[in-house]
């Protein structure tokens, strides 16, 4: 009896369903289906003043709101559907890798956010160039290579810190414009530079940009005085870009040192850069380009 009811019960659905199911389908067909626009952001643009040092940047993600809703952080470039068409607002905000670290996405504090319009049409991408500078109340400590001498210090006297210039080695260079670089050999393995500026105490996020390419691991550490001691600690080491140093391959890190110029009790701060050829090579080198300390005045 429970079986037959039970079939009974499929049967007299199916039923109903083949009765009415053309009715919804009729309504169906009737209904304004929601149809996306596309926005498309191929890439993220960097404009910079003259005290701000090059405009170098990697913006990898973007965060992107449109007419006042947030759709989520977009790696670039990117394609993104928005469920609004006519005239709406955009705001995109750049962000970064911490540390080169591909799971750490920071909106960079030190950028501006893009506002901006755009017309959406159904079914039909939407293409925008967003732009971003350096906010106004910055403050920068600057190693373009540019001028006749450097910021950095070598610790060694047997290191040298070279400067590639247009007019010598053109091939290594990423704008004709100078850069700095370390050459290592098996009978001068390791180098090491230093800022040697004794940085002091700041309020709020700090960042190390740089621009480098390298064919060795790259070392960046801190060194600062506290209680009376000097310390010294590595901190992030950045991995070869190339295997081949006479094809230079760049790129761009954002290295986080808030926590070593917020601490009131640390002072004598400083960046060191150290470098080891591995015993598998024979040379290695390290080009540097467009240093920064930036952080709020």
């Amino acid at each position: 009896m429970q079986k037959l009811r039970y079939n009974g019960v499929r049967w007299r659905s199916f039923i109903s369903l083949a009765l009415f199911g053309p009715c919804v389908l009729l309504v169906g067909c009737t209904k304004t289906e929601d149809v996306p626009s596309y926005l498309e952001i191929p890439v993220f643009g960097m404009t910079t003043e003259p005290a701000q040092g090059a405009s170098s940047s990697k913006i990898t993600e973007a965060w992107v709101t449109v007419d006042g809703k947030f759709t989520g952080v977009w790696e670039l470039p990117a394609r993104l559907p928005a469920l609004t068409n006519g005239d709406v607002a955009i705001e995109v905000v750049p962000a970064i890798r911490r540390n080169g670290v591909f799971e750490d996405r920071l909106r960079y504090p030190f950028y501006t956010t893009w506002i901006g319009t755009a017309t959406l049409a159904p079914n039909t991408t939407t293409t925008i160039s967003p732009t971003t500078a350096y906010r106004s109340n910055m403050n920068f400590w600057l190693e373009p290579f540019d001028a006749a001498g450097t910021l950095l210090s070598t610790v060694n006297a047997e290191d040298t810190l070279v400067i590639f210039r247009q007019e010598t080695h053109p091939e290594l260079l990423r704008d004709g414009s100078p850069i700095g670089g370390v050459k290592l050999t098996t009978a001068n393995p390791t180098a090491r530079l230093i800022t040697d500026q004794n940085f002091g105490l700041a309020s709020g996020p700090v960042f190390l940009e740089m621009d480098y390419s390298t064919d060795v691991e790259l070392e960046i550490g801190l060194l600062y005085q506290q209680g009376g001691f000097n310390s010294g600690e590595a901190y992030v080491t950045l991995v070869p870009t190339t295997s081949d140093g006479t094809t230079p391959v760049w790129n761009k890190a954002y290295i986080d040192i808030s926590f070593v110029f917020n601490i009131s009790s640390v002072t004598d701060r400083d960046i060191y850069f150290n470098l080891e050829l591995p015993a598998s090579k024979a040379n290695g080198l390290v080009l540097l380009d467009n240093l920064k300390i930036v952080r709020f005045q």
